[in-house]
């Protein structure tokens, strides 16, 4: 399944105030950059985020500094439809708890399609193919692993492209 990121709205999300829009339609392909520090990965973690609720940080760390809540929304496409997901997180004493919604866009409007940060996380897998682990493995580089599967065996790589492509190998 092929996922198109449209637009991408971030507020207070990491080193973005905000709101800040950053507009992907009619790009087929996305080189971002930058000096370091200036928020491109910023951009891919809001991404994987806003699709699937999970970050290599604790969810209070996604909050700006000084701010009480982060909102993103990605505007995206799969298959022949468009859809709509928002996470917000607010900042608690101790930790922070997180909402999330999913609508489907339609020429009428759009059709709210899960409201609740479980049954989003279920719904985007099935629209995608894959969750989180997939994703990434399949269609972004993650700094600091450009070399990951040049480095691997051969069977590794097989039993790699196999997890990623949801794919039941069979040998002989």
């Amino acid at each position: 399944m092929e996922m198109i990121p449209l637009e991408l709205t971030l507020e207070n999300f990491r080193s973005y105030r905000g709101p800040e829009t950053v507009n992907f339609s009619g790009l087929r392909r996305v080189c971002i950059i930058g000096q370091n520090g200036s928020g491109k990965s910023t951009l891919i973690a809001a991404m994987l985020w806003a699709l699937f609720g999970k970050s290599n940080l604790n969810t209070s760390e996604l909050i700006r500094t000084g701010a009480k809540s982060t909102r993103v929304e990605l505007l995206f496409s799969a298959e022949q439809d468009k859809y709509r997901v928002i996470r917000i997180a607010k900042r608690r004493k101790s930790s922070a708890s997180t909402q999330a919604s999913l609508a489907r866009l339609t020429d009428h409007g759009e059709e709210p399609l899960e409201d609740g940060v479980k049954s989003v996380n279920t719904t985007i897998e099935r629209i995608l193919g894959m969750d989180y682990y997939g994703f990434t493995s399949a269609s972004i580089l993650l700094q600091g692993n450009a070399d990951r599967f040049s480095s691997m065996a051969p069977a590794e790589r097989k039993e790699f492209l196999a997890e990623i492509l949801g794919l039941s190998l069979c040998d002989e």
